[in-house]
């Protein structure tokens, strides 16, 4: 996964401003979405720069990404039992469609599954290397080390690739990979393709934990709170049409579909919570 000289050293060739960049992966059967949290390890791996080799050498690298394999084969092993107790503790009283229709319905294709399990190695092993840099609460300084440098001569380039599109510029409907919606530049905003960040990462550990409330708490649950702000009430409006919906799906599911590496008893039931609600 790395271009390792002969020497000691480490050397990572990064796209500049590689932090910057996300890969997003779209599809129409789509169930296992990946969050941008996953994804972002694709990048904090390859975004190691040369001033970081003087920390890490080659073989701690590499000892580094067993330890991440190993990690992750343990995970991919506790699973099914994590399942099991989850689909029978929702059996038994709990609401069953919030994880199972949600990972049945939109099921991912074989090209973001890959992507999900690279990028899972990718952010566990970025974890292992700041772990032998210091403890598990990270200064910025270590995170900054994983800085922008040039991707384009590394093993890691396949996985974001500037693939060459050709595009008929008469062709009457758009392809539903968002290829050639741009004729400029066929490749931007497309499925599998490196998207651009508006705005800067901001995870708690610098990888990939979500951010906490200033007290140290976790923050409250997204899904909670959206159903308290937009209850599901039959309210017909009569000054819009129904393509304002489809618009509003249409953006919704652009960036909801983004490829999720998800355990499948995380998904929060909120059917007894939701019954508490005003």
């Amino acid at each position: 996964m790395w271009s390792l000289p002969g020497s000691a050293d480490v050397f990572f060739h990064v796209v500049a401003a590689a932090p910057a960049f996300l890969t997003k992966v779209k599809s129409g059967v789509m169930s296992l979405v990946v969050e941008l949290p996953i994804l972002v390890g694709l990048f904090l791996l390859a975004t190691f720069a040369v001033a970081s080799a003087a920390s890490w050498s080659s073989r701690e690298v590499d000892a580094a990404m067993e330890r991440a394999r190993e990690e992750i084969r343990m995970d991919a092993a506790r699973t099914p039992g994590k399942l099991n107790v989850a689909l029978q503790d929702r059996a038994s009283g709990g609401c069953p469609y919030a994880s199972l229709r949600h990972q049945h319905s939109r099921r991912a294709t074989k090209e973001a599954a890959q992507l999900a399990r690279v990028a899972r190695l990718f952010e566990e092993t970025s974890r292992e290397l700041l772990r032998s840099f210091s403890s598990e609460n990270w200064s910025d300084d270590a995170v900054e080390r994983l800085e922008a440098v040039d991707l384009s001569s590394t093993a890691l380039s396949g996985y974001c690739p500037l693939t060459n599109v050709t595009c008929d510029p008469a062709k009457r409907y758009r392809d539903a990979d968002g290829t050639c919606n741009n004729l400029q530049n066929p490749a931007w905003g497309s499925a599998n393709s490196c998207m651009n960040r508006l705005l800067p990462p901001a995870y708690q550990d610098g990888v990939s934990s979500p951010r906490v409330a200033v007290d140290g708490s976790p923050l409250p649950n997204a899904r909670k709170i959206s159903y308290m702000v937009h209850p599901n009430v039959r309210n017909s409006a009569t000054n819009i049409t129904h393509m304002v919906m489809q618009l509003g799906q249409f953006i919704d599911h652009d960036f909801a579909l983004a490829p999720l590496m998800a355990d499948p008893g995380e998904i929060v039931d909120l059917g007894s919570e939701l019954m508490k609600l005003p």
